[in-house]
Parts: C-alpha cells; sequence; structure tokens
C-alpha cells in the first residue's frame, strides 16, 4: 500500500511540475508573441525612431507624465506622480546626452509635506519652471530643482479656469491646455464646438505672454485660445512653429498630430473667466484643415520634447502601474524623425 501511494504521490507531483513548466513556457511564447506583435503594429513608428535614453524610476513607482529639455545644459527633465498617489511627485533630471544616471528631485509643498500633484506637464521660463496640476499651474524655482539637494518646494500657482493637463513655453508664451475624455475627464462646455471642417473639439489651449521680470503671464486674458481634440498630452512646436500634439488613452494607439501654424482666427471669439473678471480672447481652430500629419505611435505617449529636428516622446506603459510596457519598447524615450 505504501508503494502505491508513493507512485501515486511521485505521479501527482511529476504532472504538477509538468504544468508549471507548461505555464511558463505558454508564458514565454505570450511574451514573444506580444512583443513581435508590438513591433508589427508600429513598425513605421519603430522604423522613424531611435532609442534616446532608457527612462528612469520606471521600477520604483514612478508614473511618468511631463517632459522638458533645458538646451544650455543639454538636460532632460521629465515629472511623474508617483503609483500609491501618497510618497511625493518626482522630477527626474537626465544628465547631458541622456546618459549616465539620472537624479530624482522629490516636489514639496509649501508646508514642506509631500507634493502629491499629478504633474502632468512640465517646461521653464528664464529662471521659473510650471508644473501642470488640477486646476491650474504649479510653481517652482527652477534653481531650487537643479541646486543638488534633490527636493524642490512650490512657491505658488497660476490660477487656469479649467484642469490643466499639459504645458508648454515656446518664444516667451506659455501654453497651457487641458484633457477631454467622456464620463472620465470633462471639459466645460464651451470648449466643444465644431470646427469650420466639421471636426468635433472638445478642448482648449490659453496662449499667455509671459513677464521676462517676472517669469509670469502679463495678463489673466489668453493671447490667443485655441480648439483642440480629446485626450491629448503633450504640446511641441517645431523649428517651423508648427503644433505637436500627442494623444493617447489606456491601451488604444496613441497619436501625434502634427499641425501647420493656423491661419483662420475668430476675434473675440471665445469667453474666459478668470480673477473675477470676463475675458473675450481670439479663437483659433486646430482642426482638418490644419492638420500635416497623423502619426500612429505606441499606447500611452505623454508630454513631447522637440529638439534638434526630432521629437522626443515620454510614455508611461512601462511604469509599475501599467507594467505591461515592460515587455514591449516602452522602457525607452524615442526620438522621432519628423518629415
Amino acid at each position: 500500500m505504501a508503494k502505491k501511494e508513493k507512485s501515486l504521490g511521485s505521479f501527482i507531483g511529476k504532472t504538477i511540475a509538468l504544468i508549471l513548466c507548461l505555464v511558463l513556457v505558454l508564458a514565454i511564447i505570450a511574451v514573444i508573441v506580444f512583443s513581435v506583435g508590438e513591433n508589427i503594429v508600429f513598425y513605421k513608428f519603430y522604423k522613424n525612431a531611435d532609442k534616446a535614453f532608457k527612462i528612469p524610476g520606471l521600477w520604483t513607482g514612478s508614473v511618468p507624465q511631463g517632459f522638458e529639455y533645458i538646451e544650455d545644459t543639454d538636460t532632460f527633465l521629465y515629472t511623474g506622480y508617483q503609483k500609491d498617489e501618497k510618497t511625493a511627485s518626482v522630477i527626474y533630471i537626465m544628465p547631458e546626452g541622456g546618459e549616465g544616471e539620472a537624479r530624482e528631485v522629490s516636489l514639496l509643498n509649501k508646508d514642506g509635506s509631500a507634493y502629491t500633484g499629478h504633474a502632468g506637464g512640465i517646461t521653464i521660463f528664464e529662471e521659473t519652471v510650471f508644473i501642470a496640476t488640477g486646476s491650474g499651474v504649479d510653481i517652482f524655482s527652477a534653481d531650487d530643482v537643479l541646486d543638488g539637494d534633490d527636493e524642490a518646494k512650490c512657491l505658488g500657482k497660476l490660477d487656469i479656469d479649467f484642469d490643466v493637463a499639459f504645458c508648454e513655453v515656446y518664444e516667451g508664451r506659455l501654453f497651457v491646455g487641458n484633457f477631454y475624455r467622456e464620463i472620465d475627464y470633462e471639459t466645460p462646455e464651451n470648449h466643444h464646438m465644431t470646427t469650420p471642417c466639421g471636426d468635433k473639439n472638445t478642448a482648449v489651449i490659453y496662449e499667455f505672454v509671459l513677464d521676462s521680470t517676472t517669469d509670469l503671464p502679463t495678463s489673466y486674458k489668453p493671447e490667443m485660445v485655441y480648439s483642440i481634440r480629446d485626450a491629448i498630452q503633450g504640446l511641441a512646436f517645431d523649428d517651423e512653429g508648427r503644433m505637436i500634439l500627442s494623444s493617447s488613452w489606456g491601451l488604444s494607439k496613441s497619436h501625434i498630430y502634427v499641425y501647420e501654424k493656423p491661419e483662420f482666427v475668430v476675434e473675440d471669439g471665445f469667453t474666459v473667466s478668470a480673477n473675477d473678471t470676463t475675458y473675450k480672447a481670439d479663437l483659433c481652430y486646430l482642426d482638418g484643415n490644419s492638420l500635416k500629419e497623423d502619426i500612429v505611435a505606441p499606447p500611452m505617449a505623454e508630454e513631447l520634447v522637440y529638439h534638434d529636428g526630432k521629437l522626443y516622446i515620454m510614455n508611461e506603459a512601462a511604469s509599475m502601474k501599467y507594467i505591461f510596457g515592460k515587455i514591449t519598447g516602452a522602457a525607452w524615450c524615442y526620438a522621432y524623425s519628423l518629415d
């Protein structure tokens, strides 16, 4: 009887081991198929893109969001909130050329507590760092961010009359925009409009002129309001002044939209409410009339940086929050060659 029990136990053990081995083999095959399939689906993108640098912090809970480049020091910065949404959001500073170990800067509120804002976008003007978060743009000192003590304290906030998802400084002007996704991320009703070519736009970008003595907008009235499509995550400008928008949501394909400099403007076409005052601002449409190119990219593209003829694209798919990007190419920041 003991012999039979031993034989049965051995059989069960071998069966379990065989099943585990089979599961492991199937998992490896699935990973290979997924990775190869992703490269086939996005072949055109990868063909025109080079790996710029590995995104830091992907194993420690950081979820990449904003992205910026400092020309003077050849330095890339990116913001990320933490997966637990309790630990301080961070700025990662990549050394020259994106090579070498990145430095992590923890963000703090005015009172020294952990700054846990979404940190959806980052941009720099003169001595000031702007970070997009919630109902406005938070302000930090560039010296405080870059001084090497690995902490930076929020100095104040620029209030905007919508939830800001991304921001960019270009030619002395601050651009801030919002993100629309039905039910999940609604936008004000007056941001929903039909463009001259019939597109249904659902969000906007405000353009503010910055004062070089204060680093802040000269007025709460935007110089221009741009009507944009839904699910926009980031904005960049190329050498010709074309506006480049990144769009993504979940596992869907990302899109990089390149718009020619728009010419169609409606004077006093948009109402802005700020600082208890109502302003009339000029309105410009980004739609099919000005769209030059639609670049299909891997899921979860975030903010963009244009530098030296290439478009650098941040991605959050390989973070610990989403994980799947660890078996694709999403652990890298890619430099895409524009036409």
